[in-house]
């Protein structure tokens, strides 16, 4: 049986991103960065805080590689709001299917891909932006694409273009922790508009997102 797949980088330290240089030459050439993941959340995976020095860092090195095609992943949602919003939604007691998305909200998303393909555009440094979930996504990687600075490619997963939280199946009405995915389920506009940038060509990579760390 053959399988085809390939290997990316998780830039999480010192170490990794030191790695960068020399990953190419054993067929790494697609290193991710986990914005999203700071303070008990980079704690519990025991990964550095991602800041946007890090990024920053991160993306020239990448640039700089003589290699192609080579590109920087970055998992897009602001951890210092979402943090803070996950607080109150904590406080309140919710644990209903819908406060997930509530404690994580489209603009927290928007925010990082606009911060992260600003960093990638100034540093020359080709961009994937994994796990594409809200409807303004499609506007924002498309207008990105229009200004033509970077190579840009945008993905999203099945489960952003056919469930949603205004709209939960019975099975997460049943256990709402189903539903506690990052980036989480956005509303029903958020899948129409996602199929929409499928056939317009902003979207260019329907994934699954499944993964294996080591």
């Amino acid at each position: 049986t053959a399988v085809d797949y390939f290997l990316h980088g998780a830039i999480v330290d010192e170490i990794t991103m030191c790695d960068i240089p020399k990953c190419p030459e054993i067929g790494i050439n697609s290193f991710k960065f986990l914005v999203g993941y700071k303070g008990p959340h980079a704690e519990l995976m025991k990964i550095r805080s991602t800041d946007d020095g890090w990024v920053y860092r991160g993306f020239d090195a990448i640039s700089k590689l003589k290699c192609r095609p080579v590109w920087a992943q970055v998992h897009a949602e602001n951890a210092d709001i979402l943090l803070y919003l996950r607080s109150l939604i904590e406080a309140m007691g919710r644990r209903d299917p819908a406060a997930w998305n509530d404690s994580r909200p489209n603009f927290v998303e928007a925010e990082a891909m606009k911060r992260c393909i600003a960093i990638a555009e100034y540093t020359n440094c080709p961009l994937y932006i994994v796990h594409n979930s809200i409807a303004e996504a499609v506007d924002i990687i498309g207008e990105a694409k229009a200004r033509g600075k970077i190579e840009l490619t945008a993905e999203t997963c099945p489960q952003y273009l056919t469930h949603n939280s205004e709209e939960p199946i019975q099975m997460f009405k049943d256990n709402p922790a189903l539903i506690v995915i990052n980036p989480p389920l956005r509303d029903k506009e958020s899948n129409e508009r996602l199929w929409e940038g499928i056939r317009d060509g902003a979207i260019d990579v329907v994934g699954s997102d499944n993964g294996f760390n080591t």
